[in-house]
């Protein structure tokens, strides 16, 4: 079977280092079979669509090598086959209409994976598709699993975890989740290599793909890049890529990918090409996110540092603790306060000789605590008695 790949950026910005890492990854799984690679524009919430941003994300691609098969699928125009979708799941009773705000749903509900479990309000109230509200997909308490190439098998109760999840906005515009499973399907793709931080939502389009008679891909999600704890975005404000760096980028790109690099000074199709050859799946770190080395797509390979301007292939070492600074000459450390000593109490002189006894205990090397310590039942001593013996011998060790 032939391998078919696909990227699907958002036009929300322009390409940054996590969608460059993204582009990259599922281009060359596909690639290396000698499969199909697609570009799909994933603009079904026009909301969040930047003017200007779908074709600099085009340009950016072109420049770096990552050329297409076919036409680019821009998801604006697919609107009737979201409808047609929909229309069966309806028909088989796995749609129905929810009227219920998100504060409604935040006030009863409780937290899943993903943001507030739906407690199912409308499920069984059969509302009429005159009612304003968005449409959910019904969901059961079967699990959904299945085994990434990369994470692992993994698995989710979706009635526990997300509960009856939106495929058809309020606004009218349809959700993520069954536009994906849609276009995917159409596109024949049968491999599908994205990002981990959409791990998560894998379960669902899985259980939208057994609902309406569509094949299943292959998943394989890659660690998300990161920068200060959070995922390296548009949201984020990631910078952008410098196209004029395109070989530091690949390279970048590469040792995040834990792949072999190509020599740097060559043209970044070249160093495609080469990649393609030598990718191996198994060397992509598993885990779900890696530190990004904060430059997200600036000068420099905008990946984690390394040779060369580019990138490293795991997070960066640990950061050494910077020792205080020495005193200037002539100047002292600045020191808190001494208190002054506390003023003897009154009382027996008893009282006296067991605290004195107190301290010699804890200098004597006893790891019992000041409250745990036996008061010493010895008298107290006369004038008479003579001098006190020093104890010699050296303090035990701790």
């Amino acid at each position: 079977m032939k391998t078919v790949g696909r990227f699907a950026p958002s036009p929300t910005g322009p390409l940054h280092f996590g969608s460059l890492v993204a582009a990259v990854a599922s281009w060359l799984d596909a690639r290396a079979e000698g499969g199909e690679w697609h570009l799909r524009i994933e603009d079904v919430d026009a909301t969040r669509t930047v003017p200007g941003a779908e074709e600099e994300i085009i340009r950016a691609l072109e420049s770096l090598g990552l050329l297409w098969d076919g036409p680019i699928v821009r998801q604006r125009d697919r609107t009737a086959r979201y409808e047609e979708a929909l229309a069966r799941l309806r028909e088989r009773g796995l749609a129905y209409r929810c009227r219920c705000s998100r504060r409604e749903i935040a006030d009863s509900g409780t937290h899943g994976i993903d943001g507030i479990v739906y407690p199912g309000t409308c499920r069984d109230l059969s509302l009429g598709a005159e009612v304003a509200g968005a449409d959910r997909f019904r969901v059961d308490a079967s699990p959904v699993g299945f085994d990434d190439r990369l994470q692992g098998f993994q698995s989710q109760v979706l009635a526990r975890d997300t509960g009856d999840f939106v495929v058809k906005r309020r606004d009218g515009l349809f959700a993520y989740q069954l536009a994906v499973v849609v276009d995917d399907a159409d596109l024949g793709v049968t491999d599908v290599v994205r990002g981990a931080d959409l791990l998560d939502s894998t379960p669902r389009q899985i259980a939208l793909q057994r609902a309406l008679g569509l094949p299943t891909p292959r998943y394989l999600h890659i660690p998300a890049a990161t920068r200060n704890g959070e995922k390296l975005s548009k949201q984020t404000l990631a910078p952008a890529l410098d196209a004029a760096e395109g070989s530091k980028l690949i390279a970048a790109a590469l040792r995040y990918l834990g792949q072999e690099v190509p020599d740097i000074g060559e043209r970044p199709e070249r160093m495609l090409a080469t990649a393609a050859r030598r990718y191996s799946p198994s060397l992509i770190p598993r885990r779900r996110t890696t530190r990004s080395g904060g430059g997200g797509g600036e000068r420099g390979g905008g990946g984690p540092r390394g040779p060369g301007g580019g990138g490293g292939g795991g997070p960066p070492p640990p950061r050494a603790r910077r020792p205080p600074p020495p005193p200037l000459a002539g100047t002292a450390l600045p020191t808190s306060p001494r208190k002054p000593p506390p003023a003897p109490q009154a009382g027996p002189a008893t009282k006296k000789k067991r605290n004195r006894t107190h301290v010699r205990i804890i200098a004597s090397g006893s790891s019992e605590p000041p409250s745990r310590q036996v008061p010493s039942t010895r008298p107290p001593r006369h004038p008479s008695d003579g001098p006190t013996r020093r104890n010699t011998h050296p303090p035990a060790s701790r």
